[in-house]
């Protein structure tokens, strides 16, 4: 089973896109830090919190905030939140799922980790036929509707891969 870091704007993205349920089917271990579950204040976050309770999402209680600390003095581009799932996946050797620029590039560069973001997710998705490409056209469609931050060229590069698969 795969371990992953999750950070909030993940979640967001998930949530958003309807998609949270279909995510915890992917058979990873997940996990987030405790203050990035509270960032999430969609209005369907209770999918999220129940997920947590559920122990599909561990939210480790992390006791040394001194090691986040040192990393956040280190990294001062990064946020406290930022620096708590950088922390995390160093130490359970974990993918990140992140779509925080600043943080993708510390964890790749500076520590080795694999780091994905909610495009990666789409197409694990897809892949294990979770969801069907008519599917993720409608939600990647949402999500930019709503102004996503994810990179422009890249979603509609799958869009139109997308609906070349179910026309």
């Amino acid at each position: 089973m795969r371990i992953v870091v999750c950070d909030a704007n993940i979640f967001i993205d998930l949530l958003q896109a309807d998609l949270l349920p279909a995510y915890l089917n992917l058979g990873y271990k997940n996990h987030a830090p405790p203050g990035v579950i509270e960032e999430v204040q969609e209005d369907n976050c209770q999918i999220l919190i129940d997920a947590v309770e559920t122990e599909q999402i561990s939210m480790p209680i992390i006791e040394n905030l001194y090691e986040i600390s040192k990393l956040k003095n280190k990294y001062s581009s990064l946020s406290f939140q930022d620096c708590a799932c950088l922390f995390l996946a160093i130490g359970l050797d974990a993918m990140l799922l992140t779509g925080e620029k600043p943080l993708r590039k510390v964890a790749e560069e500076k520590h080795d980790i694999e780091v994905h973001g909610t495009l990666f997710i789409f197409d694990e998705l897809l892949e294990d036929k979770l969801i069907t490409f008519r599917m993720a056209h409608e939600k990647l469609s949402r999500l930019i509707a709503k102004g996503t931050y994810l990179p422009s060229n890249e979603c509609q590069k799958r869009l139109r891969r997308w609906r070349r698969r179910f026309k």
